[in-house]
């Protein structure tokens, strides 16, 4: 099972647009009949953007990621970040593992993150070792 789509509300259209645009290659794909900007990027996954309703607030933990694919990456993602004038929430960088951690113009984080064998394909139900791609795993050859 994959996750194909994100649902976020949000309070400002455009500026959530143009966000998505310009920091993680979504697209605009279409708009639905409930009004909802449908967004898509280059591996299908489906971002949509609809209604903030008055008084919703977010949890503190609330986030979600994109994987870079190396420290180097998230690193040239902060500094464009920063160049724009974006807010950071969070900014890690060890041997390991590197992530940035951002609000979008709704106030959403959104994490740009790097960690060394740890993002790995594999079945959620899968028997292979969590660091060992299922490509890779004798029970998948």
């Amino acid at each position: 099972m994959e996750l194909r789509h994100l649902a976020l509300a949000v309070r400002d259209e455009d500026a959530s647009r143009l966000f998505y645009e310009t920091y993680v290659d979504f697209e605009v794909a279409r708009r639905a009949a409930d009004g909802t900007l449908m967004m898509r990027n280059a591996n299908s996954f489906s971002l949509a953007l609809g209604r903030w309703d008055a008084g919703a607030t977010l949890p503190e933990f609330l986030h979600f990621g994109f994987v870079a694919t190396s420290p180097e990456e998230v690193r040239a993602y902060a500094d464009r970040f920063r160049a724009d004038g974006l807010e950071l929430a969070d900014e890690v960088a060890e041997s390991d593992y590197a992530s940035v951690k951002v609000l979008d113009p709704s106030g959403y984080v959104v994490e740009v993150a790097w960690e060394q064998g740890r993002w790995v394909a594999r079945s959620l139900d899968s028997k292979c070792p969590r660091d060992q791609a299922a490509s890779a795993c004798p029970q998948h050859r």
